[in-house]
Protein backbone atom coordinates (compact mmCIF):
# COMPACT_ATOMS: atom_id res chain seq x y z
CA UNK A 1 0.00 0.00 0.00
CA UNK A 2 1.47 3.34 -1.19
CA UNK A 3 0.89 6.83 0.21
CA UNK A 4 -1.72 7.24 -2.27
CA UNK A 5 -3.66 3.99 -1.01
CA UNK A 6 -3.75 5.29 2.27
CA UNK A 7 -4.85 9.03 2.07
CA UNK A 8 -7.56 7.16 -0.72
CA UNK A 9 -8.47 4.91 1.82
CA UNK A 10 -8.82 7.39 4.49
CA UNK A 11 -10.61 10.15 2.06
CA UNK A 12 -13.74 7.29 1.48
CA UNK A 13 -13.95 6.84 5.16
CA UNK A 14 -13.96 10.86 5.53
CA UNK A 15 -16.94 11.20 2.83
CA UNK A 16 -18.44 7.70 4.47
CA UNK A 17 -19.11 9.55 7.46
CA UNK A 18 -19.72 13.05 6.11
CA UNK A 19 -22.94 11.02 4.30
CA UNK A 20 -23.85 9.30 7.26
CA UNK A 21 -24.18 12.31 8.86
CA UNK A 22 -26.32 13.92 6.11
CA UNK A 23 -23.97 16.26 4.95
CA UNK A 24 -23.49 15.38 1.66
CA UNK A 25 -25.63 12.93 -0.63
CA UNK A 26 -22.85 11.59 -3.01
CA UNK A 27 -21.83 7.90 -2.17
CA UNK A 28 -17.85 7.54 -2.14
CA UNK A 29 -16.88 4.09 -3.76
CA UNK A 30 -13.36 3.18 -3.53
CA UNK A 31 -11.94 1.51 -6.76
CA UNK A 32 -8.62 0.19 -7.44
CA UNK A 33 -7.38 0.51 -10.81
CA UNK A 34 -4.91 -2.64 -10.80
CA UNK A 35 -7.68 -4.88 -9.34
CA UNK A 36 -10.50 -3.91 -11.97
CA UNK A 37 -8.82 -2.66 -15.18
CA UNK A 38 -9.38 -4.97 -18.17
CA UNK A 39 -8.16 -3.34 -21.04
CA UNK A 40 -10.76 -5.34 -23.63
CA UNK A 41 -13.78 -3.65 -21.03
CA UNK A 42 -12.49 -0.22 -20.63
CA UNK A 43 -15.95 1.14 -20.71
CA UNK A 44 -17.09 -1.20 -18.16
CA UNK A 45 -14.91 -0.53 -15.28
CA UNK A 46 -17.45 1.31 -12.85
CA UNK A 47 -20.03 -1.29 -13.40
CA UNK A 48 -17.72 -4.27 -13.46
CA UNK A 49 -15.92 -2.66 -9.40
CA UNK A 50 -19.70 -2.03 -8.39
CA UNK A 51 -20.42 -5.90 -9.18
CA UNK A 52 -17.61 -6.88 -7.20
CA UNK A 53 -18.80 -5.06 -4.10
CA UNK A 54 -22.31 -7.36 -4.57
CA UNK A 55 -24.21 -4.46 -6.54
CA UNK A 56 -26.21 -6.72 -9.06
CA UNK A 57 -26.63 -6.05 -12.62
CA UNK A 58 -30.43 -5.80 -12.92
CA UNK A 59 -30.27 -2.94 -10.69
CA UNK A 60 -27.42 -1.03 -12.44
CA UNK A 61 -29.54 1.22 -14.35
CA UNK A 62 -31.23 1.98 -11.39
CA UNK A 63 -28.45 3.10 -9.54
CA UNK A 64 -26.47 4.72 -12.22
CA UNK A 65 -30.23 7.29 -12.89
CA UNK A 66 -30.90 7.63 -9.24
CA UNK A 67 -27.60 8.05 -7.04
CA UNK A 68 -24.44 10.39 -7.25
CA UNK A 69 -21.25 9.24 -6.36
CA UNK A 70 -17.67 10.26 -5.79
CA UNK A 71 -15.89 7.61 -7.42
CA UNK A 72 -12.19 7.83 -6.10
CA UNK A 73 -10.14 5.66 -8.91
CA UNK A 74 -6.31 4.85 -7.20
CA UNK A 75 -3.22 3.85 -8.90
CA UNK A 76 -3.98 4.62 -12.68
CA UNK A 77 0.20 4.92 -12.95
CA UNK A 78 0.14 1.08 -12.05
CA UNK A 79 -2.26 0.66 -15.22
CA UNK A 80 -0.78 3.19 -17.27
CA UNK A 81 1.35 1.08 -19.58
CA UNK A 82 -1.17 -1.29 -19.94
CA UNK A 83 -3.71 1.68 -20.63
CA UNK A 84 -1.28 3.58 -22.82
CA UNK A 85 -0.89 0.35 -25.22
CA UNK A 86 -4.43 -0.21 -25.64
CA UNK A 87 -5.99 1.05 -29.26
CA UNK A 88 -9.49 0.01 -29.28
CA UNK A 89 -10.26 3.37 -28.43
CA UNK A 90 -10.13 5.50 -31.88
CA UNK A 91 -6.34 7.39 -29.99
CA UNK A 92 -8.74 8.60 -27.49
CA UNK A 93 -6.10 8.95 -24.28
CA UNK A 94 -8.48 11.14 -21.77
CA UNK A 95 -9.48 8.53 -19.14
CA UNK A 96 -12.80 10.12 -18.54
CA UNK A 97 -13.75 8.97 -21.73
CA UNK A 98 -12.25 5.54 -22.15
CA UNK A 99 -14.31 4.66 -18.81
CA UNK A 100 -17.16 6.32 -20.13
CA UNK A 101 -17.66 8.20 -17.02
CA UNK A 102 -20.59 10.52 -18.18
CA UNK A 103 -22.95 7.76 -17.70
CA UNK A 104 -22.31 8.31 -14.06
CA UNK A 105 -23.89 11.30 -11.85
CA UNK A 106 -20.38 11.15 -10.07
CA UNK A 107 -17.49 13.56 -9.09
CA UNK A 108 -14.09 11.58 -10.33
CA UNK A 109 -11.05 11.58 -8.15
CA UNK A 110 -8.03 9.66 -9.89
CA UNK A 111 -4.76 9.08 -8.04
CA UNK A 112 -1.04 8.82 -9.93
CA UNK A 113 2.58 9.25 -8.67
CA UNK A 114 3.25 12.26 -11.08
CA UNK A 115 6.75 10.76 -11.28
CA UNK A 116 5.56 7.48 -13.35
CA UNK A 117 3.85 9.77 -16.13
CA UNK A 118 5.75 12.50 -18.32
CA UNK A 119 4.14 15.84 -18.95
CA UNK A 120 2.23 14.91 -22.07
CA UNK A 121 0.60 11.40 -20.98
CA UNK A 122 -0.60 13.70 -17.57
CA UNK A 123 -1.96 16.09 -20.31
CA UNK A 124 -3.77 13.48 -22.89
CA UNK A 125 -4.31 10.63 -20.22
CA UNK A 126 -5.72 12.83 -17.06
CA UNK A 127 -6.28 16.45 -17.26
CA UNK A 128 -7.71 16.06 -21.41
CA UNK A 129 -7.97 18.51 -24.64
CA UNK A 130 -10.34 21.01 -22.27
CA UNK A 131 -8.05 20.78 -19.45
CA UNK A 132 -11.02 21.22 -17.04
CA UNK A 133 -9.28 18.57 -14.31
CA UNK A 134 -7.91 20.09 -10.82
CA UNK A 135 -4.48 18.55 -10.20
CA UNK A 136 -2.97 18.34 -6.32
CA UNK A 137 -0.48 17.25 -5.01
CA UNK A 138 0.06 15.35 -1.29
CA UNK A 139 2.50 16.91 0.84
CA UNK A 140 4.65 15.34 2.81
CA UNK A 141 4.00 14.67 6.89
CA UNK A 142 4.60 16.53 9.08
CA UNK A 143 6.54 16.06 12.64
CA UNK A 144 3.05 16.43 14.41
CA UNK A 145 1.46 14.08 11.72
CA UNK A 146 4.52 11.49 11.98
CA UNK A 147 3.99 11.58 15.97
CA UNK A 148 -0.03 11.57 15.51
CA UNK A 149 0.47 8.41 13.43
CA UNK A 150 3.27 6.37 15.25
CA UNK A 151 0.33 7.14 18.36
CA UNK A 152 -2.14 5.19 16.41
CA UNK A 153 0.26 2.87 15.17
CA UNK A 154 1.25 1.70 18.14
CA UNK A 155 -2.79 1.11 19.43
CA UNK A 156 -3.29 -1.10 16.09
CA UNK A 157 -0.28 -3.08 16.78
CA UNK A 158 -1.98 -3.91 20.39
CA UNK A 159 -5.23 -4.84 18.63
CA UNK A 160 -3.89 -6.12 15.27
CA UNK A 161 -0.42 -7.44 15.73
CA UNK A 162 1.51 -6.11 13.17
CA UNK A 163 4.44 -6.76 14.28
CA UNK A 164 5.78 -9.40 17.26
CA UNK A 165 6.21 -6.08 19.71
CA UNK A 166 2.78 -5.19 20.79
CA UNK A 167 4.61 -4.22 24.36
CA UNK A 168 6.50 -1.76 22.62
CA UNK A 169 5.19 2.29 23.69
CA UNK A 170 4.74 4.99 22.20
CA UNK A 171 8.21 6.74 23.65
CA UNK A 172 10.37 3.38 22.44
CA UNK A 173 9.44 3.94 19.06
CA UNK A 174 10.37 7.46 19.09
CA UNK A 175 13.25 7.09 20.91
CA UNK A 176 14.57 4.10 18.66
CA UNK A 177 13.60 6.37 15.75
CA UNK A 178 15.82 9.11 17.36
CA UNK A 179 18.82 6.64 17.48
CA UNK A 180 18.69 6.82 13.86
CA UNK A 181 18.07 10.22 12.19
CA UNK A 182 18.39 9.19 8.57
CA UNK A 183 15.16 7.75 8.55
CA UNK A 184 13.84 10.81 9.28
CA UNK A 185 13.46 11.81 5.54
CA UNK A 186 11.69 8.52 4.85
CA UNK A 187 9.50 8.85 7.52
CA UNK A 188 7.56 11.90 5.94
CA UNK A 189 5.67 9.40 3.11
CA UNK A 190 3.14 7.51 4.78
CA UNK A 191 3.87 4.17 3.10
CA UNK A 192 7.18 4.07 4.35
CA UNK A 193 6.72 5.25 7.65
CA UNK A 194 4.41 2.44 8.33
CA UNK A 195 6.80 0.02 7.05
CA UNK A 196 9.63 1.37 8.90
CA UNK A 197 7.77 1.49 12.38
CA UNK A 198 6.64 -2.30 11.48
CA UNK A 199 9.95 -3.75 11.36
CA UNK A 200 12.39 -0.81 13.56
CA UNK A 201 12.47 -3.76 16.39
CA UNK A 202 14.05 -5.73 14.16
CA UNK A 203 16.36 -2.90 12.41
CA UNK A 204 17.40 -2.50 15.54
CA UNK A 205 18.34 -5.53 16.42
CA UNK A 206 20.61 -5.67 13.35
CA UNK A 207 22.12 -2.39 13.05
CA UNK A 208 24.15 -0.07 15.24
CA UNK A 209 23.00 2.89 16.94
CA UNK A 210 23.63 5.59 14.30
CA UNK A 211 23.75 3.75 11.64
CA UNK A 212 22.41 5.00 8.47
CA UNK A 213 19.98 2.64 7.09
CA UNK A 214 19.01 2.92 3.54
CA UNK A 215 15.41 2.67 1.91
CA UNK A 216 16.56 -0.69 0.45
CA UNK A 217 17.02 -2.07 4.02
CA UNK A 218 14.06 -1.55 5.37
CA UNK A 219 11.86 -3.06 2.23
CA UNK A 220 14.71 -5.73 2.60
CA UNK A 221 14.12 -6.45 6.71
CA UNK A 222 9.82 -5.82 5.64
CA UNK A 223 10.22 -8.74 3.11
CA UNK A 224 11.96 -10.96 5.82
CA UNK A 225 9.42 -10.21 8.17
CA UNK A 226 6.44 -10.85 5.89
CA UNK A 227 7.91 -13.99 4.86
CA UNK A 228 8.48 -14.83 7.83
CA UNK A 229 4.91 -14.53 8.84
CA UNK A 230 3.14 -16.01 6.48
CA UNK A 231 5.89 -19.34 6.38
CA UNK A 232 5.13 -19.54 10.31
CA UNK A 233 1.22 -19.30 10.10
CA UNK A 234 1.38 -21.78 7.30
CA UNK A 235 3.81 -24.05 9.03
CA UNK A 236 1.31 -23.75 11.97
CA UNK A 237 -1.62 -24.72 10.19
CA UNK A 238 -0.14 -27.71 8.57
CA UNK A 239 0.86 -28.97 11.80
CA UNK A 240 -3.03 -29.04 13.02
CA UNK A 241 -3.62 -30.89 9.98
CA UNK A 242 -0.52 -33.35 10.83
CA UNK A 243 1.11 -32.80 8.03
CA UNK A 244 5.02 -32.35 7.45
CA UNK A 245 6.56 -29.20 6.54
CA UNK A 246 9.81 -28.26 5.42
CA UNK A 247 10.10 -24.98 6.72
CA UNK A 248 13.52 -23.75 4.88
CA UNK A 249 11.45 -24.99 1.78
CA UNK A 250 8.33 -22.58 2.49
CA UNK A 251 10.20 -20.20 3.39
CA UNK A 252 12.83 -20.55 -0.09
CA UNK A 253 9.32 -20.26 -2.27
CA UNK A 254 7.43 -17.33 -0.33
CA UNK A 255 11.06 -15.54 -1.47
CA UNK A 256 10.91 -17.18 -4.79
CA UNK A 257 7.60 -15.41 -5.27
CA UNK A 258 8.53 -12.09 -4.20
CA UNK A 259 11.32 -12.28 -6.41
CA UNK A 260 9.88 -13.09 -9.45
CA UNK A 261 7.06 -10.63 -8.47
CA UNK A 262 9.40 -7.79 -8.69
CA UNK A 263 10.61 -8.87 -11.93
CA UNK A 264 7.26 -8.80 -13.12
CA UNK A 265 6.74 -5.08 -12.21
CA UNK A 266 9.47 -3.66 -13.15
CA UNK A 267 9.56 -5.24 -16.48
Amino acid sequence: MNNNNLFCRHLEETLWEIHANNSITSIPVYISLPKYYNELNEKQIISQALQMKNINKEIMDIIRENISFVFILDGFDEIFDKYDKNNNNNNERYFYNRFNLNEWNAKIIVTCRSYVLNDEDIKNALLGSKNITSMIYLWPFSKDQINGYIDKFVKMNKKNKINDNQDWTIQQYKETLNNFPNLNKMMEEPFLLRMILTVLPSLMKQHPIGTKISKSQVYEAFNQQWIDIHVKNISNKLSELRIQTNIKKIKFAFQQYCQNLGFEICN
